[in-house]
């Protein structure tokens, strides 16, 4: 360092695991941190999960800033654009927070994860929600229509759920429709009635 070395990111990553190991969790955090300001993109690279972004986030977490652990994850997610897991970190704790900015950055957490694994049942059930609890009808829709594909999900919950994302966009037909579905389920439903009784239906 003293010399001006061009390998600045290589040399502080290895004082820092230097550190690390030496049980300096703190100096550890330094050295890695001025190691990612060098060159984030390197720090972001291979092996995954295991990468400095990562080793950042697990001593922030053992050092009890959560907060800190997962802007390394956000800022990971910019550089590593197929890593599901750090996104997968970013939706679970954003999942965790109350209000509406922290449902819209677990929402595009989520989004991600879709397009990294279209086929994850789980991921469809947590962006159903989040688009739910975020007034996204569209998405809100679309999901919660694939979700009845399968036998694991809870049609009622699905059936009120695209009734009143349907009623909220105005598609009065498909909010009945939907809410006559929760009925066939739950003849005592007061909110399918409701939908109905407000939108004019029998």
């Amino acid at each position: 360092i003293d010399g001006k070395t061009r390998f600045q990111f290589r040399v502080h990553s290895a004082l820092g695991n230097i550190a690390l190991k030496d049980g300096d969790k703190q100096r550890a955090v330094d050295l890695l941190e001025k190691a990612r300001e060098v060159s984030p993109r390197a720090g972001a690279g291979h092996p995954p999960g295991k990468n400095l972004h990562y080793q950042l986030h697990d001593l922030y977490n053992e050092l009890g800033k959560e907060d800190l652990a997962i802007r390394r994850m956000e800022d990971l997610a910019e550089f590593a654009v197929e890593d599901p897991k750090c996104r997968q970190k970013i939706a679970n704790y954003y999942l965790k927070k109350d209000g509406d900015d922290a449902a819209r950055k677990a929402k595009q957490a989520l989004e991600e994860l879709l397009f990294l694994n279209p086929f994850e049942r789980g991921t469809h059930e947590l962006l159903a929600r989040t688009a739910a609890k975020l007034g996204e009808h569209l998405t809100t829709i679309r999901e919660y229509t694939y979700l009845l594909k399968f036998p694991e999900t809870n049609p009622k919950i699905a059936y009120l759920a695209l009734a009143r994302a349907h009623a909220a966009k105005g598609d009065e037909r498909e909010a009945i429709e939907y809410s006559r579905k929760v009925l066939n389920l739950d003849a005592e439903n007061e909110e399918a009635k409701g939908i109905i009784e407000k939108l004019g239906g029998k």
